[in-house]
């Protein structure tokens, strides 16, 4: 559906619906715009945003979201995501991992059946990336200089998620916070693991 159109059918400003579709983590619409939006759609402003789950999308098959074009991610806790990673590339593992231990998000970005979701937790990357804003990786997207990613160090227990600089043939990661200014750059090791580039984050706004 085109946001113009959508604009039409809610009474909701067209640049107002424009922003919602495409603002980063630290857009806040106001219940103004959500309300009508959700009434379109015969949803919740809570399923709007995804705090809520929609029944009947939940309960589809996958099948019938790939024939929306929508796939079906596992939303990891950060404690899970090697374990992910180790059993992802097996189609098996994969459906037993999601059955046992995960909930999921969907998404309409094409990813591969390798991606996987967190949810933010500090505020290192903000303004960008707000805690409490999901994130999807793809551990099979090209990684590019610049790009957001997920990164396992080898002396550090937990996967952190930074921006990556290329330079040279060295790798670089830092924080976008201003208050970690003193922490800005971090050169990778050779056995320090790029575990997943972000390929898109998913909002919750109030």
């Amino acid at each position: 559906m085109k946001v113009i159109d959508l604009a039409r059918a809610t009474n909701v400003p067209q640049p107002t619906l424009q922003r919602i579709a495409t603002g980063g983590c630290s857009r806040q619409p106001q219940m103004s715009s959500l309300l009508p939006i959700a009434q379109y759609f015969s949803l919740s402003v809570d399923q709007l945003l995804g705090k809520e789950p929609i029944p009947w999308l939940n309960q589809a098959h996958k099948k019938d979201l790939d024939e929306m074009g929508v796939r079906r991610v596992p939303l990891l806790e950060w404690s899970d995501i090697m374990n992910w990673i180790l059993v992802s590339k097996d189609a098996e593992k994969r459906e037993n991992f999601h059955k046992l231990r995960n909930p999921s998000i969907l998404t309409e970005t094409t990813v591969s059946e390798e991606a996987f979701a967190l949810t933010i937790k500090d505020a290192s990357m903000e303004p960008l990336f707000s805690s409490g804003c999901q994130v999807i990786f793809d551990p099979n997207k090209q990684i590019r200089d610049r790009s957001y990613v997920l990164v396992k160090l080898e002396q550090k227990e937990e996967s952190i998620f930074r921006q990556l600089i290329l330079d040279a043939g060295d790798r670089f990661i830092k924080p976008l916070s201003p208050d970690l200014e003193k922490f800005r750059m971090q050169m990778l090791e050779e056995n320090d693991m790029i575990l997943g580039v972000l390929v898109e984050s998913k909002n919750q706004y109030l």
